[in-house]
């Protein structure tokens, strides 16, 4: 049975989904690269959960994009 999807960043698995294959990796790949596990990886793709700001943050790093935090 599958999970639901985690809404609580909408958007993200596609992101995650096109940085990776952009930049020709697979998600065990990636995973190695950034020690982050390839069924952690997995499951944001999917959007059956998705990271905390730290993850956010650890793989815009990667990517090599900045990412602000906006306070109001």
């Amino acid at each position: 049975m599958a999970r639901p999807r985690d809404d609580r960043l909408p958007g993200w698995p596609a992101v995650l989904t096109e940085l990776r294959e952009e930049a020709g990796l697979t998600i065990v790949e990636l995973a190695a690269e950034t020690g982050i596990s390839s069924s952690v990886l997995s499951c944001w793709e999917r959007g059956e959960t998705s990271p905390n700001l730290r993850g956010v943050e650890h793989m815009a790093d990667y990517f090599g994009y900045e990412w602000e935090l906006v306070k109001k």
